[in-house]
């Protein structure tokens, strides 16, 4: 018993005295592409979108963390819907683009490693668990008429997963300007492993997101060092 009593004694001095705790929030621009089945990779383009939440991180003495958050992303692309002089009667190809959104709330679970004291470089892996807060198409305007409509806006949760897992890496540095506050950049690459699309509905279709991320954020140190 007493041994176990000071085993637990000096693991709990650890753990007090042997991390950080760090709260912050980041914000950024992300870019993201889907890899398609029925659609060359050439004919998909990037969805520039807003990637902003807030993140807890778990530091230990050894250099190695731990982290998680909330974070809003965006998703999605584009593609090319080209329509023939066959079809139009026009003299060359018609070049529409048919966007593809899709909002997502994220918790991501991450383990790194970090080296430096007031100047702070970084790297983590980790997973991306995903719950989908909105999904909409917008169809591209066009008339074999000449006239000119509008973009038409489509709303399709129904037919898209509401989750989402993926994987993603991080490389990062920090500048620690004072005793408890960090200003630190990030560079994430996110890919995922699931379809955004309901196989039950689609069953002969396969869209993955992928796409990175920018951010500059600021952390606080809940206990000072």
């Amino acid at each position: 018993m007493k041994s176990f009593l000071l085993l637990f004694l000096a693991f709990a001095s650890f753990t007090v005295n042997g991390q950080n705790h760090f709260v912050g929030i980041h914000s950024g621009v992300s870019y993201t592409n889907a890899m398609h089945t029925n659609y060359p990779k050439d004919k998909t383009h990037y969805r520039t979108g807003l990637v902003s939440g807030l993140t807890y991180d778990y530091q230990f003495r050894n250099n190695f963390s731990l982290g998680t958050g909330i974070v809003y992303n965006q998703r999605g692309y584009s593609w090319d819907f080209i329509l023939s002089p066959a079809y139009t009667g026009e003299p060359n190809d018609l070049i529409f683009s048919y966007k593809v959104h899709r909002d997502f709330i994220t918790v991501p679970l991450k383990i790194g490693f970090n080296y430096g004291k007031n100047y702070l470089v970084y790297a983590n892996i980790g997973l991306t668990p995903s719950v989908l807060v909105e999904a909409y198409d917008v169809h591209p305007k066009f008339d074999f008429n000449g006239n000119d409509i509008p973009e038409m806006t489509f709303w399709n949760k129904e037919v898209v997963y509401k989750m989402d897992i993926g994987g993603l890496v991080e490389l990062g540095g920090g500048y620690k300007f004072t005793n408890r506050f960090w200003l630190n950049t990030a560079f994430v690459y996110q890919h995922s492993f699931t379809s955004i699309l309901n196989y039950d509905r689609y069953p002969d279709k396969d869209i993955i997101h992928y796409g990175f991320s920018l951010s500059l954020g600021i952390k606080y140190a809940l206990a000072r060092e």
